[in-house]
C-alpha cells in the first residue's frame, strides 16, 4: 500500500525526539516552523541554543553564553553578543521558555533590566517564548530609555521569534513550468524519473 506525500511527511515530524540534546539546532528550528506549539516541550537548553543561533543570524557578532548550563544560576542574563572586531560586548540577552504561561509579566523583565544595570550594559535583548508580554511590561523600554542609565531594551515575544523562525527555515518559492501534461517526465540527480501524475497525486512512495 502506497503512503501519501502528507503520510511521509508527518511520519518524519513525529520521528522527532524534541528534548534529545544530540537534536541537530537546524532540524529543531525546522520542526518549530512546522508545529509552533511544540516550543513548550522543548527544554531550557534547547530555548537557548535556538535563540543563540537565531542571533548570531539576525543580530551577528559572537554569542557567548553566560553559563555552560542553562539550568544555572545566570545573574539575569544568559546570552552575551560581542562584537567581532575586538570581543566588546555590544548586548544582553535573557531567554525565557514558557510551558504553561502564555503571557510574560512585568517581573522578569525589571530584573533584566537590574542586570543591565550591574552588568553597565546599555542595549539588551528580553525574549520569551510566551506569546506576548503583559501591557505594564510593553512600557518597561519607553521607562528604561528615559530613566537615568538611558537603556535601549527589546522585547521580542514567542510570535516575533517565530517570524525569526520563519526567516531563516520559511518556505521558498518554487517557478513551475507554465504548462504541465498530466504524462510529463522529469528526471532527478540519481536518474529516477519522476511522472507528473505523481505530483498531482500527491504519490512521493518512489521517490
Amino acid at each position: 500500500m502506497r503512503s501519501t506525500w502528507w503520510e511521509q511527511t508527518h511520519a518524519i515530524q513525529t520521528e522527532i525526539e524534541l528534548t534529545s540534546p544530540t537534536l541537530p539546532i537546524d532540524q529543531l528550528q525546522q520542526h518549530l516552523a512546522r508545529r509552533w506549539d511544540d516550543r513548550k516541550w522543548i527544554s531550557a537548553q534547547q530555548a537557548e541554543d535556538l535563540i543563540a543561533s537565531l542571533l548570531q543570524e539576525h543580530h551577528g557578532g559572537e554569542v557567548v553564553r553566560m553559563t555552560a548550563n542553562a539550568n544555572a544560576a545566570d545573574g539575569g542574563i544568559d546570552l552575551y553578543i560581542t562584537s567581532n572586531d575586538d570581543g566588546t560586548i555590544q548586548r544582553v540577552v535573557q531567554v525565557k521558555r514558557r510551558i504553561e504561561t502564555d503571557v510574560e509579566s512585568v517581573n522578569e523583565v525589571r530584573n533584566f533590566v537590574g542586570a543591565m544595570v550591574l552588568e553597565r550594559v546599555d542595549q539588551g535583548t528580553f525574549i520569551t517564548t510566551a506569546s506576548r508580554f503583559s501591557k505594564v511590561a510593553q512600557g518597561i523600554p519607553a521607562k528604561a530609555r528615559n530613566a537615568k542609565f538611558k537603556l535601549e531594551l527589546e522585547l521580542i515575544d514567542g510570535e516575533q521569534l517565530l517570524e525569526m523562525i520563519y526567516a531563516t527555515n520559511g518556505p521558498k518559492s518554487v517557478a513551475l513550468p507554465p504548462h504541465v501534461e498530466f504524462d510529463q517526465e522529469w528526471r532527478d540527480a540519481r536518474g529516477q524519473i519522476i511522472l507528473a501524475r505523481d505530483l498531482f497525486t500527491g504519490d512521493l512512495s518512489r521517490w
